[in-house]
């Protein structure tokens, strides 16, 4: 069931029970004061529960859905406003609290929707620059995104795609959540995932060291943790796993060490015909996006011709 027969769902079971309180409540003589107070409060309730939902699912919804859940938490407002006017023992002071907490949420939840729709317009035009396709909207996995092992689910939005430097790219504005629901976090940031039909990389991630811990990883990290013995300053900088350590180290030579300490801090995640590229929690601005995408090809590119150079293939890329 997708989320619009969901919600449509949910609004007839509410009305259902709504007729059968009403019809259950029909022969008792309820004082008006007492009834306009219990429907203000439940639309109070009402108006809160739509806008914490749309909240806690917003990475999931579609925007035209976060739109009719404003519309609706909007004509809740309307109504908590109508019962309160006719209710004479509700002081002016608290009607005006009630109303005034409503008015900010609905605020709050018009800023989220404003903010996501500039982010897709500020990128819009860059990425007809690059000539890419650019879907705004949000789905749990980016259509033909080529999957890494993953213990999380990522939820993708403003999905670019198409064709950078003679490779595959797809880049999108992901989050995903760790920890429980008490501890539960949930991280956003900006991934660009580059695929050749020429590369053979071996299974790796690379992670910057953080003064604050470890950020945790979107993807099953490989087993085994490689310390490259002769790059010093790079390993105090980064941490470095692999399937393969041998295979792992060939890659990783002194031209692949040399860009990346010079770079913008990527973490990366390699496997085979792959790479993803990101900043924790960061997601790139539009205006620093094309130099992000020639960044994370450029180590791609690095990466590949480290891996011919070892026999696991040859590969001809440059930046676009």
């Amino acid at each position: 069931m997708n989320t619009t027969k969901r919600i449509a769902a949910g609004l007839v079971i509410i009305v259902i029970g709504l007729a059968f309180i009403a019809r259950a409540l029909a022969p008792l003589e309820l004082d008006k004061e007492n009834v306009l107070m219990v429907g203000s409060t439940l639309s109070v309730l009402a108006v809160f529960g739509v806008g914490y939902s749309l909240y806690y699912w917003r990475e999931r919804l579609r925007r035209e859905h976060v739109a009719a859940g404003i519309i609706l938490i909007a004509v809740l407002a309307v109504v908590t406003v109508f019962l309160l006017s006719r209710m004479r023992q509700v002081s002016p002071f608290r009607g005006s609290l009630m109303l005034g907490l409503v008015v900010l949420f609905l605020i709050y939840l018009v800023f989220i929707f404003l903010r996501a729709q500039a982010r897709s317009n500020a990128l819009r035009p860059v990425v007809g620059q690059l000539g890419l396709s650019l879907h705004p909207g949000v789905s749990p996995n980016p259509s033909d995104f080529p999957e890494l092992p993953s213990g999380r689910q990522l939820i993708a939005a403003n999905v670019m795609q198409g064709s950078y430097g003679g490779d595959r790219v797809t880049a999108f504005d992901s989050s995903y959540s760790t920890g429980g629901h008490r501890s539960r976090r949930t991280h956003r940031q900006t991934m660009i995932c580059f695929e050749s039909e020429h590369a053979a990389v071996p299974r790796l991630a690379l992670c910057r060291k953080r003064l604050l811990g470890q950020h945790p990883m979107p993807f099953r990290r490989p087993p085994h943790e490689i310390v490259l013995e002769n790059e010093a300053s790079f390993t105090k900088r980064y941490r470095l796993w692999g399937e393969d350590p041998e295979a792992v180290r060939a890659v990783l030579s002194s031209p692949v060490v040399q860009f990346l300490e010079q770079g913008s801090g990527f973490n990366l995640e390699a496997s085979q015909s792959l790479l993803v590229g990101y900043q924790p929690r960061h997601r790139i601005k539009a205006a620093q996006f094309h130099d992000a995408l020639a960044e994370v090809h450029r180590i791609f590119s690095l990466l590949i011709s480290a891996a011919g150079d070892t026999g696991a293939g040859e590969h001809d890329g440059g930046a676009g």
